[in-house]
């Protein structure tokens, strides 16, 4: 059966075609003997239309595997070890949150979603859920889109073991310290852009935005300007922003995102960065010191997020029975070429 669920995961992740851009997958007849002889990978087809995207992988019969989504369903394949013409897919349930582990047991199947752990069971055959339970949600959720949840199987003593991989960084304190950086650089007509300001971190971010601003004497010239959830949206919002006959000085992009559409609202307004305006963003990356002008950003503390996950995953491993801890980590300004004083 272990094997089974290791070839699963294998075929259902490949997804319905043979290539991913120019990298070619190749059947395993083509690979080493030694491997063949241990596993032998096919791929499936998925449900036509279906932006699959697995998460949670579980078999539920001898030949049924429930397949979780990013995207929140649940499909149940039927024939998965036969013909892979042949595999008929159900939608089991769907409008969930971010189900990335699966579990069977007693005729349930339960479903880690990104906010509390639901069981589901199908009471009369017709391959849809029909009961739907919240059995725990004692962590509770941020918001923070880096916050994910993944679960194990039973142990043997009946339990499931939630591993919550994001420790999180102090988002207040990292706007602060940003919007720090530009008020010593004598900015006051700082425009803070959010994708979503319901969000949790990204209240923090503007809680922090604000202080900075008030501590300065300019509590009266906030102004949070919220983009949304991509590039395109972020840029259209920061380019509304800079056609203002009173735009700001500065722009501080509380997100990836947000700091990539504010350049191309900048380009195309014909804005200079940072001679006509300044820019700092929240979330660093490789790129944002590869081209000119280099960008400042307010880094998150990516490896000591991964050092306590880590820790804390290692002390219930070896029979620690803490009660859930919420780690906030300091963040770190890199100040770059995109922030200037005020001429």
């Amino acid at each position: 059966m272990v094997k089974h669920v290791l070839l699963a995961a294998l075929l259902v992740l490949l997804g319905p075609t043979a290539s991913f851009g120019s990298e070619r997958v190749y059947s395993s007849r083509s690979l080493p003997d030694r491997e063949t002889e241990h596993y032998i990978i096919t791929t499936l087809p998925t449900p036509e239309g279906v932006q699959f995207e697995a998460g949670g992988l579980q078999f539920v019969g001898a030949d049924s595997l429930a397949c979780s989504t990013r995207t929140g369903d649940i499909w149940i394949g039927k024939g998965v070890l036969g013909d892979p013409a042949g595999v008929k897919w159900t939608l089991f349930e769907s409008g969930l949150h971010e189900v990335l582990s699966l579990a069977w047991r007693d005729g349930w199947l339960y479903a880690l979603q990104r906010g509390e752990l639901t069981r589901l069971k199908d009471t009369n055959g017709d391959g849809r859920a029909d009961i739907v339970e919240t059995v725990c949600d004692g962590w509770g959720i941020s918001g923070n889109y880096h916050e994910y949840c993944f679960g194990t199987k039973f142990d043997r003593e009946g339990n499931m073991w939630v591993a919550l991989t994001l420790t999180g960084s102090f988002s207040s304190e990292a706007a602060y310290r940003g919007c720090k950086h530009l008020l010593e650089l004598g900015h006051r007509d700082i425009s803070m852009i959010v994708m979503d300001a319901k969000l949790a971190n990204f209240a923090d971010r503007i809680a922090g935005y604000r202080q900075a601003l008030e501590e300065a004497g300019a509590g009266k010239r906030t102004r949070v300007v919220t983009g949304g959830l991509d590039v395109e949206s972020c840029r259209a919002a920061v380019e509304r922003e800079l056609r203002r006959s009173n735009r700001p000085t500065a722009i501080f992009a509380a997100s990836y995102a947000a700091t990539l559409g504010a350049i191309r609202a900048m380009r195309a307004v014909g804005l200079d960065l940072p001679g006509d305006i300044s820019l700092i963003g929240i979330d660093d990356s490789d790129w944002m010191a590869v081209l000119h002008p280099y960008i400042s950003a307010v880094a998150q503390p990516v490896e000591a997020m991964a050092t306590e996950a880590w820790r804390l995953l290692n002390h219930r491993l070896a029979g620690g029975h803490a009660k859930s801890a919420r780690i906030r980590l300091h963040c770190t300004l890199h100040v770059r070429e995109s922030t200037r004083a005020v001429r």
